[in-house]
């Protein structure tokens, strides 16, 4: 079946996408943050990276790029400014996808979409980085939270991908 002219036409608005990080250092992950986000089409794509602490070269590469970049202080592990400055970002950014990555802001982030209404909720895009061998128990119930409440996960390998689901149920 070949598509309507109308469904061939461009789209009207762009994909807002929000990626979240825990630290914009220099990294292996940081790197993929950057390659995303001056990656995607922004004649499709309307990018913002939202960072917590430890920025670095990497947010003046992607604001020359014209990423818009925020960085959201957290303060100790258990932040409530912290908290309710994401979810007013997330809600004023009206985001259609937000794609967290590293453990903390996958959490935060999931914590703050579940505090919007359901109908303003982004997708929520996650991901499996390796195997954790350093997680805990509580980390895993944790990750497994997230993950249910992601609309996918990514994983960098099968590997992870399989030790993480085993892990997880």
């Amino acid at each position: 079946m070949r598509p309507s002219p109308e469904s061939a036409a461009a789209p009207t608005t762009r994909l807002r996408v929000l990626i979240v990080t825990d630290e914009m250092e220099v990294g292996g992950s940081q790197r993929q943050i950057v390659n995303l986000a001056l990656g995607l089409d922004p004649a499709q794509h309307e990018v913002t990276v939202a960072y917590f602490r430890n920025g670095s070269f990497f947010v003046d590469t992607l604001r020359q790029g014209g990423v818009r970049v925020v960085e959201l202080p957290k303060r100790g592990r258990i932040d409530a400014r912290f908290l309710a400055a994401l979810v007013r970002e997330l809600r004023t950014g009206r985001y259609d996808v937000v794609h967290a990555f590293a453990f903390s802001a996958e959490f935060w982030t999931a914590l703050s979409c579940a505090a919007l209404p359901p109908a303003r909720r982004p997708q929520l895009v996650t991901s499996i980085r390796g195997t954790y061998d350093w997680y805990g128990a509580w980390h895993w119930r944790a990750k497994r939270w997230v993950s249910r409440r992601s609309s996918r996960v990514v994983a960098n390998s099968r590997m992870g991908a399989d030790f993480a689901a085993q892990r997880m149920g």
